[in-house]
């Protein structure tokens, strides 16, 4: 009857601990919802003073779709937020370019206030980041600027990941031992068993 109970209480931990284990392995990835904005529209992200901003076919780096957009009066913004794990170090990549090379076309991106500049070319430039996140909630923004007649910017394939997977937060980490511990919980209820 011991034997049974313990079984009883093993079973409880397993239902319990596994969700927490698995939730706290996946929180330490980010995720942006519609990176290649291939919804066909821009769920996930907010679109903010621009003239023109939406998810476009009139040119992709990959897939069917990309964000176009343009604001001839001052810079609009392309934005997301995401599930981040402090202090981890996460790399950020997109592709942008631009219509025309026009001095006034211009596209930055910030990284929860830190802003940073990217080239304006005509052809698909790949830009390339990282960062490490001071919050469990990190914010990316877009931040692009045209010369009226001459300036549309194009930005697809958006990524966040975790820059170096042994930097996976402590309580994920703990994900990698369930398996020892289920063991030893097996083991204990198996020298239970034996005493019942």
């Amino acid at each position: 009857m011991a034997g049974l109970h313990f079984l009883k209480k093993e079973n409880v931990m397993k239902k319990i601990l596994l969700p927490i284990l698995l939730a706290a392995s996946f929180s330490a990835n980010a995720a942006i919802t519609n990176g290649g904005f291939e919804t066909g529209d821009l769920t996930g992200w907010t679109c903010g003073g621009a003239d023109y901003c939406i998810s476009s076919t009139a040119d992709s780096h990959t897939g069917t779709y990309s964000m176009q957009g343009y604001d001839n009066t001052g810079f609009a913004t392309l934005s997301q937020s995401f599930a981040t794990a402090i202090g981890s170090t996460y790399d950020l990549e997109f592709w942008s370019r631009a219509y025309s090379t026009n001095a006034g076309n211009i596209l930055r991106y910030d990284i929860s206030g830190s802003t940073s500049s990217v080239s304006t070319t005509t052809d698909w430039l790949l830009t390339q980041s990282s960062f490490v996140a001071s919050s469990a909630l990190t914010s990316l923004s877009f931040l692009f600027e045209t010369n009226s007649g001459t300036g549309t910017w194009f930005i697809d394939d958006v990524s966040v990941g975790l820059s170096d997977v042994s930097q996976v937060p402590v309580p994920a980490a703990l994900f990698m031992f369930a398996p020892a511990l289920l063991g030893f919980m097996g083991l204990r209820r198996k020298a239970k068993n034996s005493v019942a």
